[in-house]
């Protein structure tokens, strides 16, 4: 897992943020943008919360090369922002200094992650031992994660390093193991064929789906033609004894 952010994915948060009308950047005289701490010299990019009241009171929240979107937000005053950061508008200065730190910063930020996903019903037992066995009171619960791997999204539970190694060792003696192994999938950035048997699956459930549909949309407009033509036979039989008696009395009157 890779808690930092990359230039491309804060310029696309810096896009959405520009797309409100009071929102304004630091190329229009704003404050949505890239700032560089006037010590540290690290790179941030401030994207405006609150356009209402005072001006130094405003919120922006704090993205950073090691701080991704999906984490803890953080926020700052637009006063403190003027105080302590410059804006930046220059693509080379903003690109040298994001990237820089984002590539500095990539053993500390990125972390080995498991993801228990599927069907999690059959092995249920088995994980809440598993779970319950944990030596800290974090790994007790019971935790849902959502990831993305080659993007794909992904749902699954969170276990560590040591919960997937326990986990491993009560299927082993369970009856459904050979079906636990056997449902395994591991997903890998650098695996193209994997990516592309994947999307290629997903293709043909995506057809198999509109196959299906297609048959039930055929199936209904049958109905219905069957339907119309029954209550059109039924009038015609009931309309069938009027015409009959009518017909027979004409004939008695003559």
């Amino acid at each position: 897992v890779d808690s930092g952010l990359s230039l491309a994915s804060a310029k696309g948060a810096l896009t959405e943020a520009l797309k409100s009308r009071a929102v304004k950047s630091t190329q229009q005289g704003g404050a949505t943008g890239f700032w560089q701490q006037t010590r540290s010299q690290r790179l941030i990019l401030a994207l405006e919360m609150s356009s209402g009241g005072e001006a130094g009171q405003r919120l922006f929240r704090v993205l950073r090369p090691t701080l991704h979107t999906s984490t803890k937000p953080q926020y700052i005053r637009h006063k403190d922002l003027r105080a302590r950061y410059r804006p930046v508008t220059g693509e080379d200065e903003i690109s040298r200094a994001w990237q820089g730190e984002y590539a500095e910063s990539e053993k500390g930020r990125t972390q080995e992650k498991h993801l228990l996903c599927g069907a999690v019903l059959p092995i249920w037992n088995a994980l809440t031992t598993t779970l319950a066995g944990a030596a800290s009171k974090a790994g007790k619960q019971l935790l849902v994660r959502r990831a993305e791997v080659n993007g794909r999204p992904i749902i699954g539970v969170s276990l560590s390093k040591e919960a997937v190694a326990s986990l491993k060792r009560h299927l082993d003696g369970s009856a459904g193991a050979e079906a636990a192994r056997g449902t395994h999938v591991t997903l890998r950035e650098d695996d193209p064929q994997e990516t592309e048997r994947l999307q290629k699956e997903e293709l043909r459930r995506e057809q198999k789906r509109q196959r299906i549909k297609q048959r039930h949309q055929l199936d209904e407009q049958e109905r219905t033609n069957w339907e119309r033509q029954r209550d059109a036979s039924k009038r015609g039989t009931a309309h069938a004894p009027w015409r009959d008696g009518g017909g027979g009395g004409g004939g008695g009157g003559g």
